[in-house]
């Protein structure tokens, strides 16, 4: 909400400018829903087919419920990053900044917002960066934030409450799937061993698979930057 204000008080910048445009919004927020079970789902079959992995049901499945309220609680986390990082920063330096340098600044910065939390690792970092990267080129592809936003939202609660897997090192989401990540430098390499999969070699293919999707795949959207300055 703070950031918000200041790009619409401070910055007088307009809802378009931020991301939040109205046409289509609904349909892209439903492909990048889709979009982020799919990636995080195939970071999941990397690691089972390595044999680093090993998922099955729990015992005892969480409330519906309960799962509902961590689902709006990832979509309004999610929501709120992309508008710091993207819809903000990265839109507000290209102001006065080439478009390549805003990218990687806003990306280090989102990769660097997670370097304190429990059992971070080198990789861990790197491939949230990569993240940022992806999620900022898509943004500028797609000319809005909707879609960034929904894929960043269900890769959090993919991992953490429908495959039981420590989301950026925090464990202990109730899910439905148990995830037994296996031991040994070679698994967790893969794995990502206690940090969970993003510090691991198996979401950083899904990631370079993502960034190279979205930076050579032609898209008819608008950049976002160039229609709001």
């Amino acid at each position: 909400a703070v950031v918000l204000l200041y790009c619409l008080l401070a910055e007088r910048r307009t809802l378009g400018s931020l991301g939040f445009t109205r046409k289509g919004a609904l349909a892209e927020y439903g492909i990048g829903l889709l979009g982020g079970f799919i990636l995080f789902g195939g970071a999941v079959l990397l690691c089972v087919v390595c044999g680093t992995l090993t998922v099955h049901m729990t015992e005892t499945p969480p409330p519906l419920g309960m799962l509902a309220l961590f689902f709006l609680a990832f979509l309004i986390q999610g929501m709120s990053e992309e508008l710091l990082c993207r819809s903000y920063l990265m839109v507000s330096l290209s102001r006065g900044s080439p478009l390549w340098a805003c990218v990687l600044t806003n990306a280090l910065l989102f990769s660097l917002l997670h370097a304190g939390n429990p059992g971070v690792t080198v990789i861990a970092l790197v491939n949230i960066f990569l993240f940022g990267l992806f999620a900022s080129v898509l943004t500028l592809r797609r000319g809005s934030i909707w879609m960034v936003s929904a894929l960043h939202s269900m890769w959090n609660f993919a991992q953490g409450n429908f495959f039981g897997i420590p989301v950026s090192g925090i464990k202990g989401s109730p899910s439905p799937l148990i995830s037994t990540p296996g031991t040994g430098t070679w698994a967790e390499l893969v794995n990502g061993g206690a940090f969970g999969l993003e510090a691991g070699l198996a979401v950083t293919v899904v990631l370079l698979g993502a960034c190279a999707v979205v930076l050579f795949v032609p898209t008819k959207k608008s950049e976002i930057v160039k229609s709001s300055l």
